[in-house]
């Protein structure tokens, strides 16, 4: 009897084992390359890592594979999968592109919320008259989707400008058409959109107070340079010569130009001598400038075909000041406005000039003969040729301007214009 019981019971186990493996499948999960290794979950519930077999219940299951790329992005596979009982499935993985994690989901939305926020703030600072929050809210525009966001952003920028803003006033100026004689500069020089950045980092420094001083007549001009302390110069006499090229982009054409200068200090004033050559012209140029270039005082070109007369300017009036240039030093801005005559001419030239140092010194790559380290200065030009005859304007040029101080000469290296 008691051998009766045991052997029921024994087959009993056995037959719920053999249940038990009839009820279940294995699902074979592959992958290769890069997606070896990835997690396997099966219904969320971890299962080992790529590949692997998984024993799982006859019926649906959701398969998915996780890996890791860092803290806040993975590559994900997701399948949803039927299995009979028994049957063994296979699966090769493919994960997906990059994406955001569950932590990566929650910080973009967060700073979307506190984005919001920030946006809010703007628009009633805005509202109130402050010249750096319509900045920040014409940025928005230009850097959106909308329509006519390029419209906007020009709007809020004019608002920021007439606000005081000079971030606001260079948006607005580089959206003007104009009649614009472009420079590709030699080697060394960096891309464009550095120099837009260097330039929008200057003009956000704090402005230094603006000196009216309404300087006139050329000897007067000459005085002032010689005794007001703007004028200061910290550097030496010593003789420079270089030669670059440039790419004058005059309409259409494309004029390669041979540019050789020289230059050298005598006290506050630098002579300069320059030539500059292509197919259309052959000129020579000299001038004395304050500020080791920054400022002319005096120019006289030579003729050197039909496209370049003979020339004479005087420097006529200083208009302003602003800051103070030397010594030259990081996070601090200076700049200046006057007006240049022409001989013989009703011609005139209204020239403004914004500047600050952008980086630490450095060898000059675009001139290695130059051994000294020089300290680059970015500006931002504004020029308008009028004519006092008919109060006309004749034309608008400027841009931004990259020079290289060189101390032993007193002389800011400039490889951008064919002047």
């Amino acid at each position: 009897m008691r051998s009766t019981v045991l052997s029921a019971a024994l087959l009993a186990v056995m037959c719920c084992h053999a249940s038990a493996q009839a009820g279940n499948a294995v699902l074979r999960v592959a992958c290769d390359g890069e997606d070896s290794n990835a997690e396997v979950l099966i219904d969320n519930k971890f299962k080992g890592e790529c590949p692997v077999d998984v024993k799982v219940p006859e019926g649906t299951v959701m398969l998915k594979a996780i890996k890791k790329v860092d803290e806040l992005h993975e590559r994900t596979f997701e399948q949803q999968i039927r299995l009979a009982e028994g049957t063994i499935k296979s699966v090769e993985v493919h994960l997906g592109p990059v994406e955001l994690n569950a932590e990566g989901r929650r910080r973009e939305t967060e700073a979307r919320r506190q984005d919001e926020v920030l946006r809010a703030q703007q628009e009633a600072a805005a509202q109130a008259g402050d010249a750096h929050a319509m900045v920040a809210i014409g940025d928005r525009y230009a850097k959106g989707d909308s329509v006519n966001r390029d419209a906007q952003a020009l709007d809020w920028y004019r608002k920021a400008a007439d606000a005081g803003s000079d971030v606001g006033a260079f948006r607005v100026w580089s959206t003007k058409p104009r009649f614009v004689i472009n420079f590709e500069p030699g080697a060394g020089a960096p891309p464009k959109q550095d120099d837009v950045a260097d330039v929008i980092r200057m003009l956000s420094l704090p402005a230094p107070p603006l000196r009216e001083v309404a300087i006139e007549g050329h000897d007067k001009v000459q005085e002032f340079i010689a005794a007001d302390p703007f004028f200061a110069v910290e550097g030496g006499s010593q003789k420079l010569s270089y030669a670059h090229g440039v790419t004058l982009l005059i309409m259409d054409s494309r004029i390669p130009t041979a540019l050789t200068t020289s230059c050298s200090g005598n006290g506050r004033l630098t002579a300069f001598t320059r030539r500059n050559k292509n197919q259309h012209v052959d000129q020579t140029g000299t001038w004395n400038a304050a500020l080791g270039g920054l400022m002319r005082v005096s120019t006289k070109w030579s003729s050197g075909g039909p496209f370049s007369p003979d020339a004479k300017l005087e420097l006529s009036r200083i208009t302003w000041l602003q800051g103070q240039p030397f010594p030259l030093t990081a996070g601090r801005r200076f700049g200046f406005s006057t007006v240049t005559d022409r001989a013989k001419s009703t011609e005139y030239t209204v020239r403004q000039l914004a500047c600050g140092v952008s980086g630490a010194p450095r060898r000059l790559a675009a001139q290695p003969a130059i051994a000294e380290s020089v300290t680059s200065l970015v500006c931002w030009e504004q020029v308008t040729h009028k004519d006092r005859k008919n109060a006309q304007t004749l034309l608008e040029m400027g841009g931004i301007r990259r020079y290289y101080w060189h101390e032993p000469s007193s002389c800011f290296i400039n490889l951008q214009q064919a002047e």
